[in-house]
């Protein structure tokens, strides 16, 4: 099996170069490129992998799209609590939506293989942008912002990232500037699903993860709030926290004492964000900020004061632009089915230009206008898939809208929660402190007033988590209703490209056969292996 690294089309093995492009083609070894997983995704090349699992770029075959095909390692696969760990990942984001979270479209087992699918995301991996070294604090805020946002809203969702590190976000440039997207949800923890005990293993990277989860402590989700520290830590000042050699030693110093102070690595940022960034490192979780919110705030307000509104605003021409084939290849990705009407159209002329006007034998007449006929039917099948897939198009664009914008007024409703809950703590640490101090009744008028303010915020909070729960759930009816929309616009979808598929397998051997009396070899030397697309 060979590949086109410049269409990202696959070719058997005896060519040498593509037949579309004419860029020469590569060997490809890993024995899972060039199958079609469930039917549905052609495995185009492997992208990278972790302990756990590899990724693989794929295209769906129905809907011509490159996806990101995430395939759990073989020997973990006989394991029920691996597989189900494995796809709790899909259910995971699937709960989130969010725009700085890399979306799983697609989840489930096949021929011994249990996979999920994510959207194909052409960014840069973090941890290839800091070896580049430390970040300027700008832009290190700007990528803080929207990780935090993204954080905010899984916490939001019950779900806690548990492995948040630079390998698993994404920057990508786009038209406004930079974008982080959180990816790998592998061992998320939802909070309202049973959990999975796997005596003996712990979970995370070395050097990211919360000192609590090492003691074995109950964690929740400033767990997640201490791995940005360590992220915020890392891109300003090039180095970790803690640096030390060997697993064990880099577990254990966050146990045993606090990190060096940002300035102590040369590093000059406001004494805000250089308080935050060590206040997200305390080893006591009730010392870090109470939310991602809180975090987001912060960081937000330090770029306000720079005259950055925007999140992505910045850094548009950081680093050396996208390659402008890349470009191309991202937008215009070579579309197999979508070659059929074109190649029988071209084909066709071929055999008519050799022809030159000639008068044919009736019975060759028959077989030029049956092909003629045939090669158009072609073009209008391909038109309705086209149809098809543009409306499958705009059913996804129109989910991706209407998630972003409920989930922006989630966002809203869950930030007033969160201070109503913090002002709530405040007044029961006062009047802890009053129930401790006061003698014989004394300030018991503030103690009635704290009581009265108490009762007022218990209401609203009450209101704003019946608000949140009514708008979860109808964000759930509707990623339901628009789900079963897209299955059935991917059923006829899958129809029409079968029909298509039958009809240019038709005209192609039409074509040929009238090609092969007038001396026209159908398809031309160049194209010898475009035979493979209408398989």
């Amino acid at each position: 099996m060979k590949i086109c690294r410049r269409c990202l089309e696959l070719y058997p093995p005896d060519g040498a170069f593509c037949p579309m492009d004419g860029a020469p083609l590569e060997v490809v070894t890993d024995p899972l490129v060039g199958k079609t997983v469930a039917n549905r995704y052609r495995v185009i090349s492997r992208l990278g992998g972790g302990g756990m699992s590899s990724v693989y770029l794929a295209r769906h075959v129905m809907i011509d799209r490159l996806s990101a095909l995430k395939v759990l390692r073989g020997d973990l696969c006989a394991s029920a609590a691996q597989r189900t760990r494995f796809l709790r990942e899909a259910q995971a984001v699937n709960r989130i939506n969010h725009e700085n979270i890399v979306e799983v479209t697609d989840y489930g087992e096949w021929d011994q293989l249990v996979f999920l699918v994510m959207e194909y995301i052409p960014g840069e991996p973090l941890h290839t942008l800091l070896q580049g070294g430390p970040l300027p604090w700008q832009r290190a805020a700007v990528l803080g912002v929207q990780l935090s946002a993204a954080l905010a809203r899984a916490h939001q969702q019950g779900i806690i990232h548990r492995d948040l590190k630079p390998g698993n976000v994404l920057v990508v440039r786009r038209t406004g500037g930079e974008v982080a997207m959180l990816t790998d949800f592998g061992i998320a923890k939802i909070l309202d699903a049973p959990s999975l005990t796997m005596t003996a293993q712990i979970f995370g990277t070395p050097g990211y993860i919360a000192p609590e989860y090492l003691e074995g402590k109950a964690t929740d989700e400033r767990m997640d709030l201490y791995s940005l520290g360590v992220l915020l830590y890392e891109m300003l000042s090039g180095t970790l926290p803690f640096e030390e050699d060997g697993t064990m030693p880099m577990l254990l110093q966050p146990l045993q004492r606090s990190p060096k102070p940002l300035q102590e690595h040369g590093v000059r940022v406001p004494p805000r964000l250089s308080d935050l960034v060590m206040a997200l490192l305390s080893r006591l979780p009730e010392q870090r900020p109470r939310s991602a919110f809180q975090v987001q705030d912060v960081l937000s307000e330090e770029l306000r004061r720079e005259g950055i509104f925007s999140a992505g605003a910045l850094f548009l021409g950081a680093g050396d632009p996208q390659p402008r084939d890349r470009q191309d290849q991202e937008e215009t990705a070579s579309r197999p089915f979508s070659h059929l009407a074109p190649l029988c159209a071209s084909s066709l002329a071929r055999v008519e230009a050799a022809l030159g006007g000639q008068p044919l034998p009736p019975h060759e007449q028959l077989a030029l206008k049956q092909a003629r006929a045939l090669a158009e039917q072609v073009a209008s099948a391909s038109h309705a898939v086209a149809m098809e897939q543009a409306r499958i198009t705009e059913l996804e664009r129109y989910g991706r809208l209407l998630r972003t914008t409920l989930g922006r007024a989630l966002d809203e409703l869950a930030r007033d929660l969160a201070e109503l809950e913090r002002r709530h703590e405040e007044i029961l640490a006062r009047r802890r402190e009053l129930a401790r101090t006061s003698t014989e009744g004394k300030q018991g008028w503030e103690q009635a007033t704290l009581e009265q303010e108490e009762m007022r915020l218990q209401v609203i909070e009450d209101e704003l988590t019946a608000q949140i729960r009514a708008l979860q759930r109808h964000l759930e009816e509707q990623n339901h209703a628009l789900d079963e929309k897209l299955l059935q616009g991917r059923l006829a979808l899958e129809g029409r490209v079968a029909a298509l598929r039958s009809l240019a397998a038709q005209a192609w051997s039409a074509i040929d056969e009238v090609g092969g009396r007038v001396g026209v070899r159908i398809p031309p030397p160049e194209t010898l292996a475009a035979r493979s697309i209408l398989r």
